[in-house]
């Protein structure tokens, strides 16, 4: 039996969610085996759930009134797949004390994240709790080559062994960059997909677009905070333009944006979050040949696979309109890349 130390999805907010995309990715590859879900929490899960569906079990407990079943769980496990450093906290004691095999799974560097949100005492409690479990580990998971050599850094006498293995949304087609062209007689179109967290620099995206509007350029802002998006164009006065689009849509309706726009924006920081992540909006913007718009191109392993982007200081309504061929294919590569048995992968490296 295979033990994830996750959450499953199933409302459709989470299975929209990229880290649940993530959760679904990998339990294909194992939907053969038995597998058991384990979401332990302290001050919820009062009242014990199941879910049972073919071959997997999803079990929501509370860590102390639920202490032997987690512990029974534990025993059985032959391999205990940990979905993120976030579902270590309450299954910690059990980590610590329990010889197993693990397998980590990275989606980027959770300590490092927190300190950026100011929650230093959770930053400095997750980065003790990831230096005293990485021993155990035997696998990590990691997103992107340089989140793998961030840790192989950061804990160089571990032997654990790394897999890269990107996360790529399930809602990207396969086009062929020929009918991805654009008309040059038309406005250009620019792309913005996300919400209004801190880390997307809103404020010097909605500048920007101020700063550049004119009716050589149609906005188009895909959010699912409508609300709060809205407000800040009320702040900067953007309301009610007819070139500034702002719509929620769901999943399977972001490729008909896409295949409409040449740039997108993407303003991370040049900090390390952003230098080991493989953000969901970028592999999309890319995968339909959109140039990025960004405030640094560090972004993951894409400036090493020589991605086409713009500096946002260089960004005007005068540029050509135009999709990348060779952002294109930097998703077709990864794609093929991604094309592995990840079960038999880490069945060869656990039985050596």
């Amino acid at each position: 039996m295979i033990l994830f130390l996750s959450q499953y999805p199933h409302t459709e907010e989470q299975f929209r969610d990229g880290f649940y995309q993530r959760v679904i990715n990998i339990d294909n590859f194992f939907k053969e085996e038995e597998r058991v879900y384990l979401d332990v929490q302290l001050i919820r899960n009062f009242k014990k759930t199941v879910y049972r569906k073919e071959n997997r079990i999803v079990y929501s407990c509370n860590l102390i009134l639920n202490f032997y079943l987690i512990l029974k769980l534990f025993n059985k496990a032959s391999i205990i797949y940990i979905q993120s450093l976030h579902n270590v906290f309450y299954n910690f004691f059990f980590i610590r004390m329990m010889r197993k095999k693990y397998v980590l799974d990275l989606h980027g560097v959770v300590p490092e994240e927190l300190e950026m949100q100011n929650q230093v005492i959770k930053s400095k409690i997750y980065n003790l709790m990831e230096r005293m479990i990485h021993n155990r580990i035997d696998i990590c998971i990691a997103v992107t080559k340089k989140l793998a050599h961030h840790y192989t850094i950061k804990y160089p006498l571990s032997k654990t062994k790394y897999i890269i293995y990107s996360i790529l949304p399930n809602n990207i087609e396969n086009t062929p960059i020929d009918i991805l062209e654009l008309s040059e007689n038309k406005k250009l179109n620019v792309i913005y997909s996300g919400n209004t967290q801190p880390w997307q620099n809103i404020d010097l995206m909605l500048r920007k677009i101020k700063e550049t509007n004119s009716d050589k350029i149609i906005y188009t802002i895909l959010t699912g905070e409508l609300k709060k998006m809205n407000d800040l164009l009320l702040t900067y006065n953007l309301q009610h333009r007819e070139n500034i689009k702002v719509f929620s849509v769901e999943p399977s309706e972001l490729s008909s944006f896409y295949k409409e726009c040449s740039y997108g924006f993407i303003l991370r920081d040049d900090v390390i979050i952003n230098n080991v992540a493989c953000p969901t909006k970028l592999i999309e913007y890319l995968n339909y040949g959109i140039i990025p718009i960004v405030l640094s191109d560090n972004i993951g392993d894409f400036k090493e696979l020589g991605y086409e982007s713009i500096d946002i200081n260089d960004f005007n309504g005068n540029l050509p309109n135009r999709k990348s061929s060779i952002n294109r294919n930097i998703i077709g590569r990864m794609i093929v890349e991604n094309n592995i048995d990840l079960k038999s992968v880490i069945y060869s490296i656990l039985i050596r």
